[in-house]
């Protein structure tokens, strides 16, 4: 998709919408939010804000992910997705990696199911992987109660053991990256 690309809400009462890769509405949900506890800590300095944004727009380039600004009608971001392919390799299946946040307003909304399916949508259309995955460290009780709303019966978790497990070295790098024990939600993507 190109850049600021924007797809309607599934449902008509819905006024959201999502713009890809559009880097400055991204740089205006930064600067609105990078305070909320919830905001990923990695990202609230402007240094590392514009590094990160440098590899997303890289990897979005190279067509190995996007970033989607989920924004109100009037263009006020309420929130994103991220979404970053991992090739898969002899230890570990091809998948499609997925971080979300939403801002405070729109949290308990229905908004998070909204993002959920759009990134299953694009885990499968565009992308062509068997797997979404998310990876929420054990500290963050909100998303982890957000996955299980969910209430996916295919949404499997995988939290280390058994160590043979397809997901076993990811789900160490994302331990190693984050400080802290994570819960990986495994979501097929049904082609």
């Amino acid at each position: 998709m190109a850049n600021g690309d924007m797809d309607g809400p599934p449902q008509s009462d819905s006024k959201a919408v999502f713009r890809t890769n559009d880097w400055d509405c991204l740089r205006e949900l930064y600067r609105l939010h990078r305070d909320d506890p919830d905001w990923d800590s990695n990202i609230r300095t402007d240094d590392r804000f514009e590094e990160q944004l440098a590899e997303w727009a890289f990897r979005s380039w190279l067509q190995e992910g996007q970033i989607d600004v989920l924004t109100s009608e009037d263009g006020r971001p309420l929130g994103l997705i991220v979404l970053l392919l991992h090739p898969g390799d002899d230890t570990s299946p091809r998948f499609l990696e997925l971080g979300t946040y939403l801002v405070p307003e729109v949290r308990g909304t229905g908004m998070n199911r909204y993002c959920k399916e759009r990134a299953v949508d694009l885990a499968r259309h565009v992308y062509g992987v068997d797997w979404l995955v998310c990876a929420i460290p054990a500290n963050n009780v909100r998303a982890m109660r957000g996955m299980n709303r969910l209430n996916w019966s295919t949404m499997e978790t995988y939290a280390g053991e058994p160590i043979d497990h397809p997901f076993h070295t990811f789900w160490k790098r994302r331990c190693f990256v984050t400080g802290q024990r994570v819960t990986l939600y495994l979501i097929p993507v049904d082609q």
